[in-house]
């Protein structure tokens, strides 16, 4: 009887740690409204600050690969939140016949926030090097499923369209108040 208990009470322990655990990772995972800001906002101002350029429009679109508790060296602190996408931004004017690209690229990205009362507060930017340095980069510091994700969505040009799409709807409307 003493066996069956002790094996009900571990098994119950189990299945309470599992459940925790789920649960936070599913709130995790949920790219609301000011995360999805915030992230464009902090994009937009790394990649294009120091840009001698006047834009139009400042646009940013981002698939979210995953989001993980802590900061990028593996501190857990729980108001901390690395977030793991792959962007694309740029740096537009308005013409005659629409739009034209004055600045702008893409890549994958992390940026650590902190969390607080709703709002997401920018702490850490991180992005690969280029040339031979990219693919270490990119092994050395994403997680090994979101790296394998990435290498997923960078081989197919649906994501990369899908991207493209969500940014010319942004240009079109912010151009349409200009």
């Amino acid at each position: 009887m003493k066996k069956i208990t002790i094996f009900i009470c571990v098994l119950l322990l189990i299945v309470g740690f599992c459940g925790c655990g789920a649960q936070q990772q599913i709130e995790i995972k949920q790219e609301d409204d000011v995360l999805k800001e915030s992230i464009s906002t902090v994009v937009l101002e790394q990649e294009m600050q120091g840009s001698t350029e006047t834009f139009d429009a400042l646009c940013e679109a981002h698939q979210l690969l995953d989001m993980r508790a802590g900061d990028l060296k593996g501190d857990n602190k729980e108001s901390l939140v690395t977030v793991y996408f792959y962007s694309l931004y740029g740096g537009y004017a308005k013409g005659t016949e629409g739009y034209t690209q004055e600045s702008g690229g893409c890549c994958p990205l992390a940026i650590v926030f902190e969390k607080s009362e709703g709002n997401y507060i920018f702490k850490e930017y991180w992005r690969p090097r280029d040339g031979s340095y990219y693919q270490k980069d990119l092994k050395a510091t994403f997680p090994k499923a979101v790296y394998e994700q990435l290498m997923e969505l960078e081989a197919t040009a649906e994501s990369h369209n899908q991207l493209v799409g969500q940014l010319e709807a942004q240009i079109q409307e912010k151009l349409k108040t200009k």
